[in-house]
């Protein structure tokens, strides 16, 4: 386990037993609790029972092992650096944000 596996990149929502917060088929990551909140009640029309920290290395797993994230630009900004220094063929940069009216970004392998 390397030092950047264990940045925290953002947050996540959980309704029990293991209801991810979803932007379609990608779990929301956000830079800040209370943005999490705020997309939660704009996706799901509630705020998510927990919000627990997400860090670089349960990320990167979770790509590994197919799934897809959501991110917005407080913790893509946190993402960004650690996936392209681990070698992540990313298809956007840290500038997706000022070209778009989208608050997040879709990260997924393939």
């Amino acid at each position: 386990m390397s030092k950047s596996d264990k940045v925290v990149v953002g947050y996540f929502g959980v309704n029990p037993p293991a209801d991810v917060l979803c932007d379609g088929e990608a779990c929301v990551i956000a830079g800040k609790r209370t943005d999490l909140n705020r997309y939660a009640a704009r996706l799901s029309g509630q705020n998510p029972a927990q919000i627990m920290k997400t860090r670089f290395g349960e990320i990167l797993m979770g790509l590994i092992q197919g799934g897809s994230y959501a991110f917005d630009k407080k913790a893509y900004a946190v993402f960004y650096p650690l996936a392209i220094s681990s070698g992540l063929p990313l298809k956007h940069g840290l500038d997706y944000f000022q070209d778009s009216d989208d608050p997040f970004i879709l990260v997924k392998q393939g």
